[in-house]
C-alpha cells in the first residue's frame, strides 16, 4: 500500500489524477487492472467552530462591565 498527495489535473470535462512513476512501478500497478483509491480532501480547513471547547467562554455583559446606562 502506497499513500501519495497529487494534484488533480482537468482534462477536457473531466478531472484526472496521476500517480507518480514510481509508486506505480513499486506497488506492480498494470494497465487494465483495478486499483482502489480513498480520496481525502487537503484542502483549507474550516475555520468555523475550529476553537470550540478549547477556550474558555463566558458570555459578555454589558451591565456588568458598566457599558451600559443605568435605569
Amino acid at each position: 500500500m502506497a499513500e501519495v498527495i497529487v494534484i488533480p489535473k482537468r482534462i477536457g470535462g473531466s478531472v484526472a489524477i496521476f500517480l507518480p512513476a514510481e509508486v506505480v512501478r513499486r506497488e506492480g500497478i498494470r494497465e487494465g487492472v483495478p486499483v482502489r483509491i480513498s480520496v481525502e480532501r487537503r484542502g483549507k480547513p474550516r475555520v468555523l467552530g475550529l476553537l470550540k471547547g478549547k477556550l474558555p467562554y463566558e458570555p459578555f455583559d454589558r451591565h456588568k462591565e458598566g457599558l451600559w446606562p443605568a435605569d
